[in-house]
């Protein structure tokens, strides 16, 4: 009971914290403010099977077919995705930050993937497009957070992540003679 789930996120803690362990914890190792997020993906003795830390803003399906579902109500469509990110991968590991637009359906009208597989010592902002698959409005917006990647999952990769960010383009009216 002693985990912290923040407003709109979800996270596995109230199911591995019974383990012992807490994949997804607040830090004040963040880029800047008081906290950021800080994700272990753990091997779960017994099991012989590991858990990614994760963080969404949608609800984690804890079984099977297993996944994510929602998110947070959102129409506009941003250009590009940034975060302030450390990371230290294990072995061939790599971390997976997704932003997703979806419509109501659940169909995706564009995404934003961030694949990081080597140490990042130091807060270091990254970027990612989003492309878009759709000219249809978003009614839904997803971000997901790994430690690791996917089903490959290596116990110890540590991911520090703080500052996500949506970005817009803007545009500039030429000015006529």
């Amino acid at each position: 009971s002693n985990f912290f789930i923040p407003n709109s996120w979800d996270n596995l803690d109230s199911l591995t914290s019974f383990l012992g362990f807490l994949s997804c914890q607040q830090t004040t190792d963040a880029h800047s403010g008081n906290f950021g997020v800080k994700l272990v993906t753990y091997a779960v003795i017994g099991l012989n099977d590991t858990v990614n830390g994760i963080i969404t803003t949608g609800n984690l399906i804890t079984v099977p077919p297993y996944g994510i579902e929602g998110g947070i109500p959102y129409t506009e469509r941003p250009d590009s995705i940034s975060c302030w990110v450390k990371y230290q991968p294990v072995g061939g590991d790599s971390t997976m930050i997704q932003f997703s637009l979806l419509e109501a359906s659940g169909d995706t009208v564009g995404m934003a993937i961030l694949r990081i597989g080597a140490t990042v010592s130091n807060y270091t902002r990254f970027s990612a497009p989003v492309n878009y698959y759709s000219a249809a409005t978003p009614s839904l917006s997803r971000w997901m957070m790994s430690s690791s990647n996917g089903y490959k999952a290596i116990p110890g990769s540590t991911l520090y992540i703080d500052d996500l960010s949506l970005l817009f383009t803007t545009g500039v009216e030429e000015v006529q003679n």
